[in-house]
């Protein structure tokens, strides 16, 4: 097992994906390739409750509200990424670097495709393993009657 696919959401799950992913990586001298995909607007909006029934001004800020929490979410990502390397050692590089000597190195992408799953898809089929975290509460479905 060389290459390792690391998804990172840029939320509170990050640590222990990170923690995982690093705990396979080391002993292998896998490398981690960390990737965030940054969902567009429309899908963010798809998962956002009640935004169908925003018009006018309110569906403007609604908007205006995910776009910005899509911003904060890739920027956290980033720096949960640096840090993360910074922390552990973690080499940067775009190929394992110390499989020999049992190091793990890392590299670091953003995907802004169409469709968030798709890419997701995309980039695991060309990865030996994936980590991922879960969500950490449950989401309600709101269902018509």
């Amino acid at each position: 097992m060389r290459n390792i696919l690391v998804l990172t959401g840029g939320g509170e799950t990050d640590k222990q994906v990170f923690a995982t992913a690093l705990a396979v990586a080391k002993p292998l001298g896998a490398h981690l390739d960390f990737l965030h995909v940054r969902v567009s607007e429309a899908q963010a909006a798809s998962n956002t409750p009640h935004i169908d029934f925003a018009k006018g001004a309110a569906l403007t800020a609604a908007f205006g509200a995910l776009r910005e929490k899509v911003a904060a979410r890739s920027s956290a990502s980033l720096r949960h990424f640096k840090e993360f390397c910074a922390r552990e050692a973690v080499p940067l590089a775009t190929c394992p670097v110390g499989v020999s000597e049992k190091v793990a190195s890392g590299s670091w992408s953003e995907a802004q495709p169409e469709d968030a799953v798709s890419a997701t898809l995309l980039h695991s089929r060309h990865h030996d393993l994936v980590v991922l975290g879960r969500a950490t509460k449950q989401r309600t479905a709101v269902h018509p009657t």
